[in-house]
């Protein structure tokens, strides 16, 4: 176990030298980015390791090195900016919040390395498909174009197989234990780099909490130690909510880099995460044009998200391989209203799911924060984009119930509690934006 745990180690030490490059080249400061970074690694390497599959190679370790130190090596071309006016971690609220969110993770890294992989969709698809890319050296198509294995979701986008895959490679053994670290590793890389995104926009009397609530949410720790793609759909979609937001408030340009990069992760991660970034593009476009902007900033994020799924889609199709979710059939009118008896029974158990108590009324409080604020009419910028990125997971969501041709019962009871972490991970991570505004607003009256 003690070899497994190193190996995964060095592969997730690799994912960082890799986004470490990548944050250098687009101007932030590592040693004050270092969540970026991380994420940024696990994302671009991530999708690179989805396309060279398809070109035919294995995924390994030599290969995974050497696109991590090219990547790595980029940091190089660009010298790292000046230090821009710091921003003070205020102890009084690190050390306290800090310290118990740090102490609930030390606890989650040690039910990670010992769960045992015995999540149904874990063991038979997402996981399944990392151990075939080991055992059969890549894409095989007895396996991944096989319709035999077809109720396994093969048209799944692969980044999550892919990251695996690595790892097992890195571990010289093929161990279901301790394949559970890497959710960890996302989890503490996700809060980090929120934080960093945030530290400078928002109190941190609002976003210290925010990050607990979020970071020890049980229903969220459910998802995490289950090794599904749910978790990491929504931290690479949360984190693109954010960097779009930034854009917005801050004019910076270089963030969209970053908004691309993990746009790109969230559509290679699960089929869910293309309509989430198709709305978030939409929600930016129409503020950029409410505020007489450009729209030429988003087409480079924009082109990298089509880079990072189109090549997928396109090797799927040339191999037969019927997609779960009919996309063609979901946008004729006629086969929706046959479909429309299934809309209702999806609100209520989307609405139920991410209200239920494990999520530790993280979206209930967001929700109510926002129209707080909406009634004050002191800002609509923060609440309205917030409740625009929340509208467009619930109606992604539910057009996937909707138009999916698994029976409804069969799909809400099996996948409810955990499709909706997008939405609540979303709601938490905006709820110290919003609340800022609240804070604003009380602080004019005073």
């Amino acid at each position: 176990m003690i070899r497994s745990v190193a190996g995964l180690l060095f592969a997730n030490a690799a994912f960082f030298a890799a986004g470490a490059g990548l944050v250098r080249l687009a101007g932030w400061r590592l040693r004050s980015h270092p969540g970026l970074a991380y994420m940024t690694g696990v994302a671009v390497v991530g999708v690179l390791g989805t396309l060279l599959l398809m070109a035919g190679l294995a995924l390994h370790g030599w290969q995974v090195l050497l696109l991590c130190a090219l990547l790595a090596a980029l940091g190089l071309v660009r010298r790292e900016r000046p230090a821009d006016a710091a921003v003070t971690t205020d102890r009084r609220l690190a050390l306290p919040f800090g310290g118990l969110l740090g102490g609930y993770l030390v606890v989650l890294f040690v039910q990670c390395v010992f769960q045992a992989l015995n999540s149904w969709d874990a063991w038979a698809k997402w996981t399944m498909k990392a151990r075939a890319i080991v055992l059969l050296g890549g894409l095989d198509t007895s396996v991944f174009a096989n319709h035999a294995y077809q109720p396994l979701v093969l048209d799944y986008p692969m980044l999550i197989p892919a990251l695996e895959a690595v790892d097992f490679r890195f571990m010289g053994r093929l161990d279901n234990l301790v394949i559970h670290v890497q959710f960890w590793f996302l989890l503490v890389g996700f809060l980090v780099a929120a934080y960093e995104l945030l530290r400078d926009r928002v109190p941190q009397t609002l976003l210290w909490p925010a990050l607990l609530v979020v970071g020890t949410a049980p229903a969220l720790a459910d998802n995490l130690t289950s090794a599904y793609g749910d978790a990491p759909v929504a931290f690479f979609f949360g984190l693109a909510a954010i960097a779009g937001w930034r854009w917005l408030a801050a004019g910076e340009r270089h963030v969209l880099w970053f908004l691309g990069l993990m746009g790109g992760a969230a559509v290679a991660t699960k089929p869910e995460g293309s309509p989430f970034m198709l709305g978030l593009f939409l929600v930016l476009v129409v503020f950029t044009l409410v505020r007489r902007r450009t729209l030429v900033p988003l087409i480079a994020p924009a082109v990298w998200c089509l880079i990072s799924i189109v090549p997928w889609r396109i090797w799927i199709s040339d191999h037969g391989i019927r997609a779960s979710t009919p996309i063609g059939k979901g946008l004729t009118p006629s086969y929706l209203v046959d479909r429309f008896d299934r809309v209702w029974p999806s609100i209520r158990t989307i609405v139920e799911k991410s209200f239920a108590g494990d999520w530790l009324a993280i979206l209930p409080l967001a929700l109510a924060v926002g129209l707080v604020v909406l009634a004050w009419r002191r800002s609509w910028s923060a609440p309205l984009f917030a409740g625009g990125i929340l509208a467009v997971v619930f109606l992604s969501l539910l057009w996937a119930y909707w138009v999916q041709r698994p029976g409804l019962h069969y799909l809400l009871s099996t996948s409810g509690s955990r499709t909706v972490t997008t939405l609540v991970v979303v709601g938490g991570v905006f709820l110290p934006v919003v609340g800022a505004e609240l804070l604003r607003k009380s602080r004019s009256v005073d």
